[in-house]
């Protein structure tokens, strides 16, 4: 599947689309950050195409975490999988997307923040978890 062909890409964009190599961990995050930033709309097949071509389950955490806030911002819940085990496995950068999540107003979305939370409370840093529980419990 030809992601550029199914994506209108500004041209500055379109030299991060190629087929014939990997994507560079710093091109996964811009990419995945300039379709987060331009809500740019994305179809089922276009959303598995991305996460299979990034391998996003191969790479370090800043393509994770960009992945992460995109199935947020498109409440794409057939990927939750991958928010839940961002939250359990980077924990300091997973901070962030606790907020995004209860944001979200999806009641989805907002389960599985408190859900993981409570299961990752103990080994938090303090710090962290006082952050967290701002979020989720706030007063």
């Amino acid at each position: 599947m030809d992601f550029h062909a199914m994506i209108e890409f500004p041209p500055e964009h379109t030299q991060m689309i190629s087929q014939d190599e990997d994507f560079q961990p710093d091109q996964s995050v811009l990419l995945l950050d300039y379709l987060i930033e331009d809500n740019v709309q994305l179809t089922m097949s276009q959303m598995k195409w991305l996460r299979d071509r990034l391998k996003v389950l191969d790479t370090g955490a800043e393509v994770q975490h960009s992945w992460c806030e995109l199935v947020i911002q498109r409440r794409d819940l057939r990927w939750l999988k991958d928010v839940e085990t961002f939250l359990k496995q980077h924990q300091a950068m997973g901070v962030y997307l606790y907020g995004e999540l209860m944001i979200s107003e999806n009641r989805r979305l907002q389960a599985l923040a408190r859900s993981v939370f409570n299961t990752v409370r103990p080994s938090m840093a303090e710090a962290q978890r006082l952050a967290v529980e701002e979020m989720l419990f706030p007063t």
